[in-house]
């Protein structure tokens, strides 16, 4: 992400990087998350700060995984969101969490004597970080609007890991394939999935283009405007 911003500036764009709350350089920790409601409202003041600090009048949000989803969520309550970008998005969080579950399995099977990690009534530890159980029944049920979204989305998805759910039929979607070999669901690949500086380059070249493109169409003003996430 540090990455993108760095090559979005230099294309004379606004925009913001943040983490959610208990995540990244952000304060606290996994564990005080106890609702999906609290990292959306972190999004919407994110994008209420990023249009004081910049003069815009809208925003493209862009999230990875997980955020790509929550970016979502938020864009179907507001009218100042013109665009999305879902980097690899997670479409449900079911399969997302048994995903979490069998790398968190894996690492402890690494581990040179048995260990424990806690899975209770109020917690479950995930890779080494502990999450409230409300928060995880709750990604459990959780299912992204990506087929009713009505606004223009670029997804950015791994030619290794396509994913059949995004199909042709939605005319405000654009489904861009990158050639990156890894996958988030083995141990031993996530430290390359982190590095793909080809993803990145075919990232920023499509964002420049779905902002040229929502200009000739009269659905972005003239000047750059994007907040990240």
């Amino acid at each position: 992400m540090k990455l993108l911003a760095k090559q979005l500036t230099r294309k004379s764009m606004h925009k913001l990087r943040f983490d959610l709350r208990g995540h990244g350089d952000s304060f606290g920790n996994p564990s005080e998350v106890r609702s999906l409601d609290a990292l959306r409202n972190d999004i919407n003041n994110a994008i209420d700060h990023c249009k004081e600090r910049s003069g815009c009048d809208s925003v493209a949000l862009l999230g990875l995984r997980a955020g790509a989803g929550l970016i979502t969520d938020v864009a179907t309550t507001r009218d100042d969101v013109h665009s999305i970008i879902a980097w690899e998005p997670v479409l449900h969080g079911r399969r997302y969490l048994t995903e979490l579950r069998r790398v968190h399995s894996t690492m402890l099977d690494l581990w040179f004597e048995k260990t424990q990690t806690v899975d209770d009534s109020e917690y479950e530890e995930i890779i080494a970080w502990k999450y409230q159980r409300s928060l995880v029944e709750e990604m459990d049920q959780w299912r992204p609007p990506f087929e009713s979204l009505t606004l223009p989305h670029l997804v950015v998805e791994s030619q290794s890991n396509p994913n059949p759910a995004f199909t042709p039929t939605n005319s405000m979607r654009k489904t861009v394939p990158v050639a990156e070999e890894y996958s988030w669901n083995r141990l031993c690949d996530l430290e390359t999935a982190w590095l793909r500086p080809h993803s990145t380059r075919t990232l920023v070249n499509q964002i420049q283009n779905l902002f040229e493109r929502l200009e000739q169409k009269g659905m972005l003003t003239p000047k750059r405007e994007l907040c990240l996430t």
